[in-house]
């Protein structure tokens, strides 16, 4: 490692303590003259306060100066309340005007009036489904609902659902003060509950914020994860903080259902706000001190950086996994356990750049010995007996080159669809590089809110089971 060039992340954690403010003490660090260094911290708030004058969590220096040098850093919360709110009409407590629709919002489904009245609704439109009231009480507005009232206040929005999209979108031109600072923070929330008794297709609702960019184009984000209704009829509320990358003078934000079931997916909205956290009184939350001692490193030896484990090589004696073959191109591993969650393909003893899928197949033909280094869900390594291609076992089972990922590698505000051909997708689950689980998915093919990284998908259906690597930028 070059010394010159060394980037040291000082990691610090500032435990969670009872008390308004925690002292996480002195963290003291030696690095070399001119190496680059990034102080951050593990614990995360509102606002930062450095004694250097940055305001941001982290800050890079390079050391150019030998010495010893003192750097203290403040975390501060900070609640908004519902005074700095930026929308208008989020808890729908303005009553529509006649037949007209409430203002300060618009829907992908229709508005209606019918709902004052028991049935009146029904017995007009024999019961089509894709239509909102605002309403008192959502057993009033139809009798097979549960009583569900409003969160807060006289008034809610009852969504009669039956397909996905925008239950709720607010702009700029509803809501003049609905505007995004650079590096200013938000807080996008609302109450939803379910007015059903049957929970078998509830709605699945999803955060959304689209602004101008700086080249002035509109960009769509999908904040958080999806939030699938149930299984009361009580009022829960939803949570996201976004971190404004522009500064935007037109701003839409959102709230979409993704169940595109058309019956029981129903919901209600209240009280949806849009709240800039700095707008809020400021509470300290930790303190802490990084002492840096910068030293002339030039007359000392560098030391070098170890060698990498290697891989562990094929034994013939002792191995006991072998590739299948499929078709006449293509080498894969069973993985109808979860055993593995990832893979490194080698032919005649040399690594494949880039072979890091549960199959391997080469255009030009399979024409040497290949085996694969497999990791564990532990993330101990272990190898396959190494084979040439006419030598594998042919197998009628899965073919992981019938999965379809895309888009792949996709940004994190955009939904990733999974298709595996012929066959009918029973769940996935989602591993990160260290083998933890971060998700699951049951019965559908859309994955969304990845943040950035590289994952293995697991995915199972009724003709077992194939992994896949994904990556979120």
């Amino acid at each position: 490692m070059n010394r010159n060039t060394l980037i040291f992340l000082a990691s610090i954690f500032i435990a969670s303590m009872m008390s308004a403010l925690s002292f996480a003490g002195t963290t003291e660090m030696t690095v070399c003259k001119d190496s680059t260094i990034t102080l951050s911290a593990a614990t995360k708030g509102d606002v930062y306060s450095w004694s250097s004058g940055s305001s941001t969590d982290s800050i890079t220096l390079t050391m150019h100066v030998v010495g010893d040098f003192t750097y203290i850093r403040q975390v501060f919360s900070v609640t908004p309340t519902v005074a700095h709110n930026l929308m208008y009409n989020g808890d729908f407590e303005e009553e529509p005007e006649g037949n007209n629709p409430p203002k300060g919002f618009t829907s992908d489904y229709n508005y209606s009036k019918d709902g004052l009245n028991p049935n009146e609704y029904y017995s007009r439109h024999g019961g089509e489904s894709n239509v909102f009231f605002i309403t008192q009480s959502a057993k009033y507005t139809w009798h097979d609902f549960a009583n569900v009232y409003p969160h807060g206040g006289t008034y809610f929005a009852l969504f009669d659902a039956g397909k996905s999209g925008y239950a709720w979108k607010a702009t700029t031109t509803d809501n003049p003060q609905l505007k995004i600072i650079k590096d200013s923070i938000y807080v996008f929330s609302y109450y939803a509950a379910h007015p059903n008794s049957n929970m078998n297709h509830p709605a699945r609702l999803q955060f959304t914020i689209a602004y101008r960019d700086q080249n002035g184009n509109m960009k769509t984000e999908l904040l958080g994860t999806e939030y699938r209704l149930g299984p009361d009829n009580n009022w829960h509320e939803q949570q996201v903080r976004f971190t404004a990358p522009v500064t935007s003078d037109y701003v839409e934000i959102g709230v979409r259902d993704n169940e595109s079931s058309s019956g029981e997916n129903d919901f209600a909205l209240d009280d949806i706000c849009f709240q800039g956290v700095t707008a809020g009184e400021k509470e300290i939350l930790a303190s802490d001190t990084i002492i840096v001692h910068v030293k002339d490193c030039q007359d000392e030896d560098p030391t070098p950086d170890p060698d990498p484990t290697p891989d562990p090589q094929p034994d013939p004696q002792t191995c006991d996994i072998k590739p299948l073959a499929k078709w006449n191109n293509l080498l894969f591993i069973d993985n109808g356990k979860d055993l593995y969650i990832a893979y490194q393909w080698y032919k005649n003893g040399k690594i494949i750049e880039g072979a890091t899928e549960q199959f391997y197949t080469d255009p030009n033909g399979l024409d040497g010995k290949y085996y694969a280094v497999l990791t564990l869900q532990s993330g101990e390594k272990i190898t396959t007996c190494e084979i040439s291609f006419s030598e594998a076992t042919r197998s009628a089972t899965l073919n992981p080159g019938d999965v379809q990922v895309s888009p792949n590698p996709a940004p994190s505000y955009v939904p990733i669809h999974v298709e595996v051909e012929g066959n009918e997708i029973i769940d996935i689950r989602v591993y990160n590089i260290v083998g933890q689980q971060v998700m699951y998915v049951a019965g559908q093919q859309i994955l969304s809110g990845l943040p950035h990284g590289i994952y293995s998908l697991k995915i199972n259906t009724n003709n077992g089971s194939v992994s896949k690597k994904i990556i979120i930028e």
